[in-house]
């Protein structure tokens, strides 16, 4: 494949190949790679590599098998993209995009070097490699929360009051003892044990499917035993966690009757929509909040801080 342009696109890894085929393992690795980044750089939904079907093979390389398997890999790489080449779908990559209202399509021209983004209109407009490389990357998009973990002194305790009184339920417990973990955490002789829970609803917004996805995790340290002491709810760094329930004030008063440390009672909050929000502790001390389910508004919006 005739790619002009690679070095500048990625100068951060130069390519330890002469031969530039797509039948080679380390040029396709280089190519999923690049074009990864462009996905998250331009949130593309559609993406074309043009001039792919030039059928030049030589006796080591077979430059359209390369091209089938480089396909294969992007596709595997990026699964939530459409990949099209030359003299493949090219007008179904194009109305796929189009279409979406929201869409967008990538095109690379393999032969000038330029990366080619259609506009509202379906117009084409490019940037060369070298200014695209040089433009400041955005976060990666498709990022997502796996897990959270807090440290607790009991884990049998902390199960109790995560389990039997707030309602989590258990995935599986899990232990480390030095290995992995001592490599992990930069410390020797670890041990430690977790469970790891979930919410039974899921996660706000999200229903939960049949697969483990988000974790609550509770994690005791066996060796070395972790140092304890309550920060206040202000201290940096500090971090609390919020459920959702169906009835704060009900809630509330269940919680109360368990004996559980209460911040303060149910508070409602006014301006994107009416919270319902209440803090309280676990018996570590590890601040958590209450928010009422389908109360309050969670909307991107632009907001001018106070001049206090």
């Amino acid at each position: 494949m005739a790619f002009l342009g690679v070095q500048e696109f990625n100068r951060a890894r130069e390519p330890t190949f002469a031969y530039i085929s797509p039948d080679a393992p380390a040029f396709r690795e280089l190519m999923v790679d690049c074009i990864g980044r462009l996905v998250n750089d331009y949130a593309v939904d559609a993406f074309h590599l043009d001039q792919s079907a030039f059928p030049i093979n030589d006796l080591h390389h077979d430059h359209m098998r390369g091209v089938g398997l480089l396909f294969e890999e992007l596709q595997a790489a990026l699964p939530g993209v459409l990949f099209s080449g030359e003299r493949t779908s090219e007008w179904v990559a194009g109305m796929y995009a189009l279409s979406s209202g929201q869409g967008k399509i990538l095109w690379i021209d393999t032969a000038l070097g330029r990366l080619q983004d259609l506009d509202e209109n379906g117009k084409m407009r490019g940037e060369s490699l070298q200014a695209h490389n040089s433009r400041k990357r955005p976060k990666m998009k498709g990022i997502t929360i796996d897990h959270v973990a807090i440290m607790v002194s009991d884990l049998e305790k902390s199960l109790h009051f995560y389990r039997d009184i707030l309602g989590m339920e258990v995935v599986s417990p899990e232990e480390h003892d030095g290995g992995p973990i001592d490599e992990m955490t930069a410390m020797s002789n670890v041990h430690m044990r977790e469970y790891r829970l979930r919410p039974p609803g899921g996660v706000n917004g999200h229903t939960r499917t049949s697969e483990q996805g988000f974790t609550f995790d509770l994690i005791q340290w066996i060796n070395p035993e972790s140092p304890t002491g309550r920060q206040p709810l202000h201290h940096v760094p500090s971090a609390h966690f919020c459920f959702g329930v169906e009835d704060v004030p009900a809630t509330y008063e269940r919680l109360k009757a368990a004996g559980v440390e209460i911040v303060s009672p149910p508070v409602r909050f006014e301006g994107e929509g009416d919270w319902h929000v209440l803090f309280f502790y676990d018996p570590d001390g590890n601040l958590l909040e209450l928010n009422e389910i389908g109360t309050g508004e969670q909307a991107p919006h632009d907001f001018n801080w106070s001049s206090a």
